[in-house]
């Protein structure tokens, strides 16, 4: 009797031995060709990963039907057709991946983070920004606790995460998912120019110069020309886009000299100017407006307007961009007719609220623009109404003591006195002067302010009120011009 158990002892061994050298021989095997997938993928060599994991693919169905390995094959397939641009063979597989995991409950693996990063991807790419944000957020929640292991994705989930915010005019949120989107690239690259790092770089300075912060986008930009340059040599497109990053900032910084500079660098990229994409034509026409070269700036706006119009349709957001340009230019210089400046602004408008939104920055921003041409224009009337509907949107995008508020504070004050409403003006133009005086605004900005407050007290007669206020704006002009 004990030799039979004996036996049966050594059996079940003999057979627990069997299956345990299996097991090792599939995890070697496995390993090995994951392995080879990577080190392809990692060179760029997507079609040999591809192939790779889709040999190994039957071996992790088989050996392990719904375990981790199959989730992180499928993950890995699914990367690299989203790499190829693939989308109708990455996304079956991605969202397989997604399902094994969540019906094993394991919800918090480095593989159903990428897998979601990837279908976030997609549908970004896919103009299908609610789901993409969703993934997003989904997919940063799982990768950021695991940095090291996540090598790189979870950066790519935050800077996916801060490109939407931009977007979608949430500036604040933007900047705070792109900062971290940078710190982690920086950490993982260490001094090595990478795409995505130079990427995030440019991210973080388009937010700071919706900010109006130009200083910090002219950091970011420097940051991601520099990477850019040695990534595609000083004729990459990117280095094009970055060098007037830079020329855009310093210019609104008054740094007229270098941006002419950058800006030429930039230009010189393109061997044909009529390649010249909708947004260097555009920055082209800021430039020759800067420069008093009026009726060239307003033939680059409308050759932006063409070339945007061509590549992206009559809903483009950038066409938006050009057409209000354009707008401004009609109505602040004198050489052309005002009236003209009305079509291409709500032009301006109604794209941005189609393709933006209602409350998108931008739009609160063109609003803003038509409620000063009708101030010009002398309808009283409609400046208030567009100063009404920018002014709420700009608070909650700026913060209420913003300069952006001030300006448009100032817009909806002037609107008012000049319909008589001189309380409901006084109220507004107070506010926006303490704002920048707060804030330390440019001086000639607080002058403007302070003659616009005096307007109104002499128009209510009230002369003791209005001079010493006239005072302090002729002694901040003066002081202006002497420096």
């Amino acid at each position: 009797m004990n030799r039979l158990l004996i036996l049966m002892l050594l059996v079940v061994v003999a057979c627990f031995a069997g299956w345990y050298w299996v097991q090792q021989d599939h995890e070697r095997v496995f390993q090995i060709e994951m392995g080879k997938a990577l080190a392809a993928h990692a060179s760029k060599n997507d079609r040999e990963a591809e192939e790779t994991l889709k040999a190994l693919l039957p071996d992790a169905e088989k050996w392990w039907p719904k375990g981790p390995h199959l989730v992180e094959n499928l993950s890995w397939l699914g990367v690299v057709y989203r790499v190829e641009l693939k989308y109708d063979l990455a996304e079956p597989v991605l969202k397989r991946a997604v399902d094994l995991s969540e019906q094993e409950g394991t919800t918090s693996t480095i593989a159903l983070g990428r897998a979601k990063l990837s279908l976030g991807i997609i549908a970004r790419d896919e103009s299908d920004d609610v789901e993409a944000q969703r993934l997003f957020t989904e997919a940063a929640g799982i990768l950021t606790k695991d940095p090291q292991t996540a090598w790189g994705d979870d950066a790519a989930a935050l800077l996916n995460l801060g490109f939407l915010a931009d977007k979608q005019g949430r500036y604040q949120e933007a900047q705070s998912y792109l900062i971290r989107a940078v710190s982690g690239y920086e950490t993982l690259f260490r001094g090595t120019p990478e795409p995505d790092l130079a990427n995030a770089h440019f991210h973080l300075a388009e937010v700071y110069r919706h900010l109006d912060q130009f200083a910090e986008a002219a950091e970011q930009y420097q940051s991601a020309l520099k990477l850019y340059e040695q990534i595609e040599g000083p004729r990459g497109r990117n280095v094009r886009n970055a060098a007037m990053g830079v020329a855009i900032v310093q210019r609104g910084e008054g740094g007229s000299a270098q941006a002419s500079s950058l800006m030429q660098r930039a230009l010189d990229s393109s061997s044909n100017p009529a390649d010249l994409d909708g947004a260097t034509l555009n920055n082209l026409a800021n430039l020759a407006r800067d420069k008093k070269q009026y009726t060239e700036a307003e033939s680059l706006y409308k050759k932006a307007c063409a070339a945007y119009e061509k590549s992206g349709g009559p809903n483009d957001a950038g066409l938006a961009t050009a057409f209000a340009n354009l707008g401004k230019l009609y109505r602040d210089e004198s050489q052309f007719d005002i009236s003209k400046a009305e079509l291409p602004l709500k032009r301006a408008l109604a794209i941005r609220e189609n393709v933006l939104g209602a409350e998108h920055p931008d739009t609160a921003k063109t609003l803003s623009d038509l409620s000063l041409l009708y101030f010009h224009e002398k309808k009283p009337a409609e400046a208030e109404e567009f100063a009404r509907r920018a002014l709420p949107l700009e608070e909650k995008t700026f913060g209420s003591e913003s300069l952006q508020v001030s300006t448009t504070l100032n817009r909806l004050g002037i609107s008012e006195r000049d319909q008589g409403k001189f309380k409901e003006a006084e109220v507004n133009l107070k506010r926006a002067l303490t704002i920048r005086e707060t804030k330390q605004a440019p001086e000639s900005w607080i002058a403007i302010s302070l003659e616009n407050l005096a307007s109104v007290y002499e128009r209510e007669g009230l002369e003791a009120k209005a001079t010493p206020l006239i005072t302090r704006a002729r002694a901040l002009h003066s002081r202006s011009s002497n420096n």
